[in-house]
C-alpha cells in the first residue's frame, strides 16, 4: 500500500459548517434568559411596592394613636418647662428669703446682746446702789 492509496481510502472528517439555525437558537436562548431575569427583577420590585403599600395602609391605623401620644408628650413637655421655671423662681425666692432671714436673725442676735448688756448693766447698777444703800444704813445706825 502506498501512502497515496491510504489517503484516498480513509474518509475525511471535517467539522460541520455553522448553520444559521444554531446561532438563531443561541440568540433566542439569550433573549429568553434576559426576559426571565427581567421578569424576576420586575416581580421583586412589584412585591416591594406591594409591601410598601401595605405598610402605608397600616400606618393610618396607628397614626391617630401616634398623634395623640405626640400631642400628650408636647403638652407634658410644656408643663414640665413651666414647672421647671416655677421651681427656678421658687429657688430664687427661697434664697432671697433665706438671706433676709439670716439678716433678721443677725439683727435679733445683736439686739438681744445689746439688751442683755443693758440689763446686766442695770442689774450691776442696782446691786451697786443696794450695796451702797446698805452701807449707808449701817453707817446711819452706827451714828444714831
Amino acid at each position: 500500500m502506498t501512502d497515496e492509496n491510504f489517503d484516498h481510502a480513509a474518509p475525511k472528517i471535517t467539522a460541520p459548517a455553522p448553520t444559521t439555525a444554531n446561532s438563531l437558537t443561541r440568540g433566542l436562548l439569550l433573549v429568553g434568559l434576559v426576559l426571565i431575569l427581567l421578569s424576576i427583577v420586575s416581580n421583586g420590585y412589584l412585591w416591594h411596592l406591594w409591601r410598601q403599600g401595605q405598610i402605608q395602609q397600616a400606618r393610618p391605623q396607628f397614626n391617630p394613636e401616634l398623634h395623640t401620644l405626640k400631642t400628650q408628650i408636647q403638652a407634658l413637655s410644656g408643663d414640665l418647662a413651666q414647672i421647671k421655671n416655677a421651681v427656678e423662681l421658687y429657688k430664687a425666692e427661697n434664697e432671697a428669703i433665706r438671706d433676709k432671714m439670716k439678716d433678721e436673725i443677725r439683727m435679733l442676735q445683736e439686739s438681744q446682746n445689746t439688751y442683755k448688756h443693758q440689763i446686766q448693766k442695770q442689774l450691776q447698777d442696782l446691786q451697786d446702789q443696794s450695796t451702797q444703800s446698805m452701807q449707808n444704813q449701817k453707817r446711819n445706825k452706827i451714828t444714831w
